[in-house]
């Protein structure tokens, strides 16, 4: 057998109770009185706000997420049995999809008269005929707007799942259609006196005779049966010569309200997967069974104890055999892996071979789902039993919550946006919503927060911690959480102090490599590093970091121009030298002298430079250093005054190092 990878999520019933969890997690919102054969999320008016679609035998009902009624529609289609909505042609907006199938009553009255064995004598009532018809069983797609059909998909079987794979223009649809033996039809005859039916059953060529009454349980096994109120008994009367004959009776009641539509036992499931309006595959089998569809269009069928995946064209991936007869099914996608969900008799989770891997003990699952309800990061397991729910993690209760009634129906959403989870809960009383406790999915979320805090501060990323630091501490005060208000003040007075301390340190080092930088006579690097420490000391407002900033800017300013101020002199030096043998060179070293008197402010450095160009330009002795005058500077000073600057160069060199 091939095993795909699925891992299991399996639920099973054993009888026993459990204690009430807090209920504190949950808490209710609202509710709407209606018969709930299932429902559906969506967004039917295309305000990005959603609203349950839940239907019942006979009706459709849109619901806003406060619990108004904003539409409700009476298609007289057949007995509805499951609801799905979602923008199946690509037009932008939702239609709304039901499933039909499955027999209804239809009630006749013949006007008869019916003898009955009275204190007061003889009693007359109408005659009641109810008549048990098939409906068709199909797929309906209507406008969400209007409720009018816009098309239909004959499945031949009651239509009791939905699922819309993907959306748009030639939308997939997963349907699962389920009927009873389509061959046995029911005509009941009944005669009602004083709130007691009699009441002719006939299936196929069996005639049994039953009695009804209120909430009492009697079946009246003979013929022209009445009931007798003075004795509390159910008799025989002849007509003909008024004998009377005391019934025999046992068994069950059906109410009036039960008997407005008979179901049966399940004969026959296809599976079909409709897109453009027309079957690409179906999948058939004569058990009956539960599908979802969710991880990557596949679709996970139960068939009593067994699992079957089917693979997006039909075909067979996977056939799981379990221990456990299986009553629903959910499944989807978790980090890479399928979890499957099964509600049976107790809550397992199995691996792909169908093997536990851990299990949980409520007392009769009959619904599951899946779902990180409380924004943890993990997916937990919300099932279902008759008045209960329970949210399990990894085999662990998390909580649990009494609601009093047996819901069928379950599905999870933010219907108002506001970051809390609510389960959307459909029973046979009415639509019910519960939302997660802002107080305790808060408090995880701030915690959350307040972790990530921690972390980044100890990892020296300030900046971060700060930002989740102010996420936590918002949410710590809008669940009045005053311990979690005051942790994140400790938090962020010691984030404070370690990012006042590392940026005085970095501060420091600036001002250290500033100091290293003027040593070298590296003047415009040193600069630099000076004022990005002056820039931190300022904004940490450490006044005596700022004076020793100031202060070495000073330094870095006068070694500067003193170096500037001794080159200045060796170039005037220069100058002076060569005025008598090369006047062009002795001009350029003028020059250069005043351009760095010049640079340092020192105005008598720059007029004696223009004094010594100006008599140079007006002289004409040396001339371009080609003349041999008498009085042309005899060679060896010359050289002698090459040496002389150039030890005075290496001087200055050295003085740089």
């Amino acid at each position: 057998m091939p095993n795909a990878g699925f891992k299991l999520v399996v639920a099973l019933v054993l009888f026993y109770i459990l204690p009430c969890v807090s209920a504190e997690y949950l808490s209710p919102k609202w509710n709407y009185t209606m018969d709930v054969k299932d429902l559906c999320v969506a967004d039917i008016d295309n305000d990005s706000i959603f609203e349950i679609v839940a239907v019942s035998s006979e009706d459709i009902y849109v619901l806003g997420a406060k619990g108004n009624l904003v539409k409700k529609y009476t298609p007289n289609l057949g007995k509805i049995y499951s609801v799905a909505a979602a923008d199946i042609d690509g037009d932008g907006r939702a239609e709304i999809l039901t499933g039909v199938g499955g027999r209804q009553v239809i009630t006749k009255y013949e006007g008869g008269i019916i003898k009955s064995a009275t204190e007061g004598g003889v009693e007359f009532s109408d005659k009641v005929l109810y008549e048990t018809l098939r409906n068709n069983n199909s797929l309906y797609v209507m406008d969400a707007q209007t409720g009018a059909v816009e098309w239909e998909f004959e499945a031949n079987e009651s239509v009791r799942d939905i699922y819309v794979v993907s959306e748009g223009h030639d939308a997939r649809i997963v349907l699962m259609a389920s009927d009873s033996n389509r061959d046995t039809y029911n005509e009941v005859v009944d005669v009602s006196y004083r709130e007691k039916t009699c009441k002719d059953i006939v299936v196929g060529n069996h005639t049994e005779r039953q009695l009804l009454s209120g909430l009492d349980e009697y079946y009246c096994n003979c013929t022209g049966c009445t009931w007798y109120e003075p004795t509390n008994e159910c008799w025989q009367e002849s007509i003909v010569d008024d004998t009377e004959t005391r019934c025999n009776f046992t068994g069950n009641i059906i109410t009036e309200k039960q008997r407005k539509n008979v179901d049966y036992p399940y004969q026959n499931t296809v599976i079909y997967s409709i897109s453009g309006r027309a079957v690409r595959w179906n999948y058939t089998t004569n058990e009956t069974g539960y599908i979802y569809t969710n991880l990557n269009g596949n679709v996970a069928m139960s068939l009593g104890k067994e699992i079957i995946i089917l693979e997006r064209d039909g075909s067979v991936i996977d056939e799981i055999p379990t221990d456990y007869q299986i009553n629903g099914l959910y499944f989807e996608k978790v980090n890479d892996n399928a979890h499957i969900v099964l509600a049976s008799d107790n809550l397992y989770v199995l691996k792909g071979d169908g093997t536990p891997e851990w299990e949980y003990m409520a007392p009769d699952l009959y619904a599951v789902s899946a779902y990180d309800i409380d924004g943890d990061g993990n997916t937990e397991v919300i099932a279902l039993s008759d008045g209960m729910v329970y949210v399990v993690n990894d085999g662990i209760l998390e909580w649990e919550y009494f609601i009093g009634k047996r819901a069928n129906s379950i599905r999870i959403s933010d219907l108002d946006g506001n970051g809390y989870a609510e389960l959307i809960l459909g029973s046979t009383k009415g639509v019910n919503i519960l939302e997660m406790s802002q107080v305790h999915v808060g408090g995880l979320r701030a915690e959350e927060y307040y972790q990530k805090a921690e972390r980044s501060y100890e990892l020296n990323r300030f900046d971060d911690s700060i930002q989740w630091l102010g996420k936590a501490k918002q949410v710590f005060v809008e669940i009045n959480d005053k311990n979690g208000v005051e942790k994140c003040e400790a938090l962020e007075l010691k984030i404070n102090d370690a990012r006042l301390s590392a940026r005085l340190s970095e501060a420091d080092s600036k001002y250290n490599d500033a100091s290293v930088f003027l040593s070298t006579g590296d003047y415009n690097k040193s600069r630099a590093f000076v004022d990005q420490a002056r820039r931190i000391y300022l904004e940490l407002n450490n006044t005596q970091g700022v004076a020793k900033c100031d202060a070495k800017t000073i330094e870095i300013n006068d070694m500067e121009k003193n170096e500037l101020r001794l080159d200045a002199e060796n170039n005037y030096k220069l100058a002076e030298m060569f005025s008598k043998s090369d006047k062009g060179k002795a001009l350029e070293y003028a020059r250069s002298a005043k351009d760095m008197y010049s640079a340092i402010g020192d105005s008598n450095g720059v007029a004696k430079c223009d004094k010594l160009m100006a008599q140079l330009e007006t002289s004409d002795g040396g001339g371009n250093g080609g003349g041999n005058d008498g009085s042309q500077i005899p060679i060896g000073l010359v050289i002698l005054a090459v040496a002389v600057l150039a030890v005075l160069v290496i001087v200055v060199k050295r003085r740089k190092k």
